[in-house]
């Protein structure tokens, strides 16, 4: 008999100790992909990390068409260390959907874990046109290139960011720390002033100016 289970919020706690009662026996298991995220959730708050993997391990044979349970699959691998396990997940996940945004993130992830931060970036580069959130990977861009000591390609980075068209604080102390990190600090003066000159009433410009 197979089972399939509802995601009924009055129901998780019953649900939760069947699948667990059925799963102990070895009968057979139906996992609607809303029960399906439940009880990743829920192994994964209470640190139960193998038993995300046999839940991520039925909905991908029950699911083949969907990625998210081998994207889950994935970042719990490389959770684990068990990077090689979450390369064929993401392997697998990418030949269904190539251009998928979340998809393409949890590979720079695993990529990053891995100590593949050239990689990573290359990644992350291939996210742009897919992604809604273009400056959060140009931060990782950023933060890799900084992590190798690569300054000058992290300034092209920050400047990526700041040209995006909104004002970012963040992007721009990045910025000043690189330009100091390569002792360069008339560029850095030059940044603050050229912001200044735009708004001169920036007060983080004109902070930064007087560091």
């Amino acid at each position: 008999m197979i089972d399939d289970f509802t995601n009924q919020p009055e129901e998780n706690q019953r649900d939760i100790k069947h699948f667990e009662q059925r799963l102990k026996r070895g009968e057979s298991i139906f996992l609607e992909m809303d029960m399906y995220h439940y009880l990743v959730e829920h192994y994964q708050d209470v640190e139960e990390f193998e038993k995300v993997l046999t839940v991520c391990k039925i909905a991908v044979e029950q699911h083949p068409f969907s990625i998210q349970p081998l994207l889950d699959q994935a970042q719990m691998y490389a959770q684990l260390g068990r990077i090689e396990c979450a390369f064929l997940s993401i392997g697998k996940a990418e030949s269904l959907s190539p251009n998928d945004s979340e998809m393409l993130t949890v590979k720079a992830w695993i990529l990053q874990d891995a100590g593949k931060s050239h990689e990573a970036i290359k990644v992350y580069r291939q996210t742009m046109p897919f992604t809604d959130t273009p400056v959060e990977n140009l931060y990782q861009i950023a933060m890799l290139h900084r992590e190798l000591g690569e300054f000058k390609s992290a300034i092209k980075v920050y400047y990526e960011i700041l040209n995006q068209g909104k004002e970012s604080k963040i992007a721009f102390v990045e910025l000043i720390d690189c330009y100091c990190l390569i002792e360069t600090p008339q560029k850095a003066i030059d940044l603050c002033n050229e912001f200044i000159d735009k708004d001169p009433y920036n007060s983080f410009a004109w902070y930064q100016l007087g560091q």
